[in-house]
């Protein structure tokens, strides 16, 4: 299988300036995939900027069924590829190979989904009335816009992030995770074969200690470098001291795109890009507060942020114990739990608890038997990401045995190679543990029990999170009545939630700001103006 590393800036696939470049091994067996893939340099990121500054007039001024014909086109040919980006995909990050042809498939309908938009972004106009206006409002791209992408669904953050960028006229650059570049980094072809004109759309990633250092503020102290992480944030007086963590993040100078290579004299800080006008990032909440005051410091960008979730799962006594069971373990799995909106914190009342923590054990215990080589059609769950994600969750889990908790099923490494962790359940944890507060991002839910409505609602709301939440019940009014109470951005009744590129996806509280899919997300890539036409002049005479 022939690999793709370069960066893809102007239309062209190019290496990295600086020559530098970052590792790829197999989730599934530690094997080298390939130690070439390009770093994006200072320069690069400033030629892609530079790139997608220039391409904007022409693609803004594009007839709308035009740019619509090109992105249907590049829909098509990821529908075409599908099994290539999803080899590429499990490759790099371990996916099933049948679960990464999904994630592949479902974009291709986004991009068409939003080609049908191109175009028909339509302003509003009122008539005049005593004050003999005539108003109009007309909405206008914004311009050089750029996305992060995390690496657990890299086409489908994609495609949320550029489709409507896309199809309101914008131009892009899109960041790729260091952990998953491999299948982005396939799209510059498919770009080109398209139709996208040179420099309407950019692809640059890079790795961890590359990504750093997010922004730069210059007082007449000290310099201070602020990294910015996929689950913290560095702060250091000296670039030479950015901890060297794996992230999902690249540098994106204070607005959102210019990354840093690995070595001490690249670390150097970078002065804000001004001609970024917005930021889409899917990470943590601690990055995403980064990239805000980034934004803040810099040209008061722009900014969308997914910031992921610990969602609840509310199980009342008279819900379908076999649909619980179903959602709760094998759709909370796939992609082995690494799913930002995915209901690790299972509320169960206490009539149906001793009946569902006896199948959920056998369901996550039957689970482990299928988990495997994600190159295989019938591998139904892969390992975890890489090793920094796998040491991650392993660090939750024995942190767990520290405490005490008690494990149903699970807690440990499966297997003596790759980065697998059995499905896990933990059962009635503190309040207050890490494995119940925080969010893993793994095969691993928690198990608690409650009596009321009431109760199951206060312990479903205390979280900082509101990101995704389920509701399982047979009665719909008491459905309608949780849903509305849960503080959430997406709810599922009677399944796991799953999206749909008619509704929009997006958090409360601090799972971030803004929204992703849906007609909801044009909005994020355009700006009103306001004209007003004075109606009261008389006409002179010739």
């Amino acid at each position: 299988m022939s690999i793709q590393t370069n960066l893809f800036i102007n239309g062209e696939y190019v290496p990295s300036s600086k020559g530098e470049t970052l590792s790829i091994y197999s989730p599934n067996d530690d094997s080298l995939v390939t130690d070439k893939v390009q770093v994006a340099s200072e320069a690069d990121v400033d030629r892609a900027v530079d790139a997608a500054k220039a391409a904007f007039p022409k693609w803004r001024d594009t007839a709308g069924h035009k740019r619509a014909a090109i992105m249907y086109k590049f829909a098509d040919l990821l529908e075409k590829n599908v099994d290539k980006l999803a080899k590429l995909e499990s490759t790099a990050m371990g996916q099933p190979i049948s679960v990464a042809k999904k994630f592949i498939l479902a974009p291709a309908m986004i991009w068409k989904y939003y080609a049908g938009y191109a175009g028909k972004v339509a302003g509003e106009s009122f008539p005049p009335d005593e004050d003999g206006t005539y108003k109009i409002v007309q909405y206008e791209p914004l311009g050089v816009c750029a996305g992060i992408c995390a690496w657990n669904g890299s086409h489908v953050l994609a495609a949320w992030k550029m489709g409507p960028a896309m199809a309101t006229g914008n131009t892009f650059i899109l960041k790729s995770s260091e952990k998953s570049p491999l299948a982005l980094a396939a799209y510059g072809d498919l770009i080109n074969e398209a139709g996208f004109p040179p420099g309407v759309i950019n692809i640059v990633t890079g790795a961890g200690p590359v990504g750093a250092m997010l922004a730069r503020v210059t007082s007449n102290a000290q310099r201070l470098t602020l990294g910015v992480y996929a689950d913290k944030v560095a702060v250091c007086t000296s670039p030479r001291t950015i901890p060297a963590v794996e992230s999902q993040v690249l540098p994106l100078r204070i607005t959102l795109v210019s990354f840093c290579s690995g070595s001490a004299e690249a670390l150097t800080p970078m002065s804000s890009h001004m001609k970024i006008a917005k930021i889409a990032f899917t990470g943590s909440a601690t990055a995403g507060r980064a990239v805000m005051a980034a934004a803040a410091k810099s040209n008061l960008k722009h900014v969308s942020l997914e910031l992921g979730g610990k969602s609840p799962a509310l199980v009342f006594d008279d819900a379908d114990l076999d649909n619980v069971v179903e959602h709760t373990s094998v759709s909370f799995l796939r992609n082995s739990g690494q799913i930002c909106f995915a209901s690790s914190r299972v509320l169960v009342q206490e009539g149906i608890a001793s009946k569902y923590i006896e199948a959920i054990k056998t369901a996550f215990e039957n689970a482990d038997k299928k988990m495997g080589d994600p190159s295989l059609e019938d591998t139904a769950f892969g390992p975890l990401a890489d090793k920094a994600q796998f040491e991650r969750v392993m660090g939750f889990l024995n942190d767990g045995k520290a405490e005490g908790v008690q494990f149903l099923a699970g807690g440990a490494r499966k297997g003596d190679k790759g980065t697998f962790v059995q499905p896990t359940v933990i059962l009635n944890p503190d309040l207050k543990s890490k494995v119940y507060t925080d969010e893993i991002f793994g095969p691993v839910i928690s198990v608690k029990t409650f009596k009321t409505e009431e109760e199951a609602l206060e312990m479903a709301n205390d979280t900082t999170y509101g990101l995704g939440s389920t509701v399982y019940t047979n009665d719909i009014a008491r459905a309608l009545r949780v849903a509305g109470k849960i503080e959430a951005g997406t709810v599922g009744i009677n399944s796991a939630f799953n999206t749909s590129v008619q509704t929009p996806f997006g958090g409360f509280k601090q799972s971030g700001i803004g929204r992703e899919s849906g007609r909801e997300a044009l909005n994020e890539y355009v700006q009103p103006k306001t004209i007003h036409i004075n109606m009261n002049l008389a006409s002179k005479k010739a």
